[in-house]
């Protein structure tokens, strides 16, 4: 072996515990499975505004996470659309407003959606947009609260007592939200033994001081540390937000719309200042051997 090489073998293995506890959680895999906690409406009957209060959860996992989503705050009216000659019933229409939470690509969206309908005979038609809009409008004097929480346990770690963690993620609103709408919008990690940016086990952290919930789309990156007392296998994540006052039919929009967006989510070692020390010193050495030679 060619001594030059030698200062550089030394270095990599001192650093191989670094490596092996570098990117500990990635985006890419933390936020599987694609799916979605959606209250579903009824599909028969005659409905006047009939709100559901009821938190409605969905469980599922994919790889080493396990999500459960849940989604408060829905809202339903079903009306017959008749002939205005005979009264004779010709179809039904439907108007739903419903929150939402969901697991898509690389994000957690806490949403909420309006959805409307007509059918003929259980079959979808269109040219029924009167009767749809007279329900749109009987709809939006709901009052609903909404709230939105999602849990991720994530399995397989090698989280290391005292080693100090850092957690990271975009949370984003979108344009053209109420003002107002979010009363909390929380982030915390519930496990038992981690402590850091947190008064105790499983505070959860308030995510409102960074993102302005407006008329406005905002986004920022929110990090925090924490370490384990003890040798961890699973951590678990909490997202939580909850409306303030109630918002009747989304200020006129007809489709999904995203109240907050969580991606980007990653969980990292923190080198310790003796570490990073180390890795200059391995350059400096490198640089003395290449001049050397």
């Amino acid at each position: 072996m060619k001594a030059p090489l030698r200062p550089f073998l030394i270095c990599f293995a001192w650093m191989l515990p670094v490596f092996a506890h570098g990117q500990i959680i990635q985006s890419s895999t933390f936020f599987e499975p694609d799916f979605r906690a959606r209250r579903p409406g009824a599909t028969t009957g005659l409905l006047t505004v009939a709100p559901n209060l009821t938190p409605y959860t969905v469980n599922n996992s994919s790889g080493n996470t396990a999500w459960s989503h849940t989604a408060t705050g829905f809202v339903q009216t079903r009306a017959n659309i008749t002939d205005p000659l005979f009264g004779t019933v010709l179809a039904n229409a439907d108007v739903q407003l419903a929150a939402y939470t969901e697991t898509t690509g690389d994000s957690l969206v806490f949403g909420r959606e309006i959805t409307t309908s007509a059918t003929l005979a259980g079959i979808p038609v269109g040219g029924q947009g009167d009767a749809l809009n007279t329900l749109v409008g009987g709809l939006a004097g709901a009052s609903v609260l909404y709230s939105w929480s999602a849990d991720a346990t994530v399995s397989g770690l090698a989280i290391v007592p005292d080693q100090l963690y850092q957690v990271s993620f975009n949370v984003s609103s979108s344009s053209g939200l109420p003002v107002n709408l979010l009363s909390s919008a929380t982030f915390g990690i519930s496990t038992v033994g981690v402590t850091g940016d947190f008064v105790n086990n499983a505070q959860l952290l308030n995510l409102l001081n960074i993102v302005s919930v407006g008329n406005s789309a905002d986004s920022d990156v929110y990090t925090l540390t924490f370490q384990s007392s003890q040798a961890l296998s699973e951590l678990e994540f909490n997202f939580a937000a909850t409306s303030g006052v109630g918002v009747s039919a989304l200020g006129g929009t007809a489709a999904n719309q995203n109240v907050l967006t969580f991606s980007g989510f990653e969980v990292v070692a923190v080198p310790e200042p003796s570490t990073t020390g180390l890795v200059m010193l391995c350059g400096v050495v490198g640089l003395m051997r290449r001049r050397r030679c």
